[in-house]
């Protein structure tokens, strides 16, 4: 069995900008603390299903995108980047996500779209500076009581999911009463 590839330390570092995406990676290098200024990783199509808990040492991290792999879950370590506005986990294999999100105050952006996802968790409802919320199909039957709620979302894409008209209701309802500077596809 050959030895899974890893990524070399030497990949271009631009701009606080650091991008693995469709280089046939398995995994990650775990000693990513080499990297203390950046703000921005993109781990996209490389086949990768975990993230290294090297993760937890980029305080600076803003964007993190993990699209098109094949994460079941997301990583713990996640969770401790209050820095964080932009999470891209599209294209994974997620079936459920951990109720932590109010250690990121900052989220801005949530992509979670095509997933397997059945439910969202409730500290979801308290991220405050959260604008757009994609998560188009997946396998939501029911959205949360509080999604219109959120006082910053302005985007939400839930079309493609399992979710009946009397679950639509509220969201149209909240497209209706802020008029333009909401928007709701489902």
């Amino acid at each position: 069995m050959a030895a899974a590839r890893r990524a070399p330390l030497a990949v271009r570092v631009l701009n606080l900008y650091l991008d693995w995406r469709d280089q046939g990676l398995e995994e990650l290098p775990s000693d990513l603390d080499v990297f203390q200024n950046l703000e921005a990783l993109v781990v996209s199509g490389i086949r990768c299903d975990r993230l290294p808990d090297g993760i937890r040492s980029l305080p600076k991290l803003r964007v993190l995108e993990f699209s098109d792999n094949r994460m079941q879950h997301l990583p713990e370590g996640i969770f401790d980047l209050p820095r964080l506005e932009e999470l891209w986990f599209k294209e994974n294999q997620l079936e459920q996500l951990v109720d932590n999100f109010t250690a990121l105050p900052n989220l801005r952006l949530l992509n979670l779209s095509y997933n397997q996802l059945r439910a969202l968790p409730d500290s979801l409802a308290s991220a405050a500076k959260l604008e757009e919320l994609l998560l188009t199909a997946n396998h939501l039957s029911s959205l949360p009581s509080w999604m219109p709620s959120l006082p910053s979302l302005k985007i939400l894409d839930v079309e493609g999911n399992e979710l009946a008209p009397k679950d639509l209701a509220p969201i149209g309802q909240w497209v209706d009463e802020h008029g333009t500077s909401r928007t709701a596809t489902y």
